[in-house]
């Protein structure tokens, strides 16, 4: 499965008392994905930010959940092995949330259909 389409998703859990800076992350450190990551076949960055959890007066889960889709579980794993320190050492200017991270394989994509 190694040349399958890879997508890793960056869970930033919601805890209280704990910071996010909005600004940075949208126009800093997506765009140092980008940079470090293209060469690498990341082919696309989405961004969610949550907003409540099950009803409007609950917390989020997740203060932001993002998905960076590469190519293939190969060059998503020679992405991180050169320039994954440098990308995981800019979280602290953004966050003291510690993220998790899940890397999966494409199954099914609903898009485009009606």
């Amino acid at each position: 499965m190694t040349n399958a389409q890879a997508v890793t998703a960056i869970l930033y859990p919601y805890a209280e008392h704990t910071s996010f800076d909005w600004t940075y992350y949208l126009d800093h450190h997506i765009p140092l994905a980008r940079r470090l990551f293209d060469e690498h076949g990341l082919i696309t960055v989405t961004v969610d930010r949550g907003l409540h959890g099950t009803t409007p007066d609950t917390p989020p889960p997740f203060v932001a959940v993002t998905r960076m889709e590469f190519a293939s579980m190969d060059s998503m794993t020679a992405g991180v092995a050169a320039v994954g320190a440098v990308f995981a050492a800019d979280v602290a200017n953004f966050t003291d949330i510690v993220p998790v991270l899940q890397t999966a394989s494409r199954q099914y994509d609903a898009a485009g259909l009606g």
